[in-house]
């Protein structure tokens, strides 16, 4: 990863991957959750971690999310 790195994360949970490729220095990231509850929490972890900046939350099924760019990296942990 560099600091140009766009990162996507699918499934984000609580948002500790975006968390972490914001705090190894990703120019943007996207996380993508369905679970409302884990949108909250993954907003507050990057407000703790100081990189809401750079961390942008969707609620939604990453299927129907449209997004206006490309991504270097892609991350993935979706359950059922």
């Amino acid at each position: 990863m560099t600091a140009d790195s766009n990162v996507l994360d699918i499934g984000a949970g609580v948002g500790v991957w975006a968390v972490t490729a914001a705090k190894l220095g990703a120019k943007r990231v996207v996380a993508i959750e369905m679970d409302e509850l884990l949108v909250g929490l993954t907003r507050k972890l990057a407000a703790e971690h100081g990189v809401t900046d750079r961390v942008e939350v969707i609620w939604g099924n990453s299927l129907g999310v449209t997004l206006d760019q490309e991504f270097d990296i892609v991350v993935s942990e979706t359950i059922g």
